[in-house]
């Protein structure tokens, strides 16, 4: 299940990505975004932000999302190292036998 929530949340920061040129004046703009094939997102800048609660969020949703994608890619790799110590213990296992 979590492996196609993040899926899902990659595919639509892609698909804001894609049509940014769209979105860029809209609220809709401030969706984080990534290009295809880069785990970095991207949030528009608050620079000409007029509700001073937008900014504070954006920051928060900035720090949010790059904490989420580093524990993703720590999930990953610990992951592959599970795998690869299960198959050192599977040939192991067949050394003994």
């Amino acid at each position: 299940m979590a492996g196609i929530r993040d899926a899902a949340r990659q595919v639509l920061y892609s698909y804001h990505d894609h049509f940014f040129h769209m979105i860029n004046k809209d609220e809709d703009r401030y969706y984080p975004r990534r290009h295809r094939g880069e785990l970095v997102a991207r949030i528009a800048s608050t620079a000409r932000e007029e509700n001073d609660r937008m900014i504070p969020t954006m920051e928060l949703l900035a720090m949010t999302n790059t904490k989420l994608n580093a524990s993703l890619v720590e999930i990953k790799q610990l992951r592959q190292q599970q795998e690869e110590e299960r198959r050192r213990i599977t040939e192991l296992e067949a050394q003994i036998a």
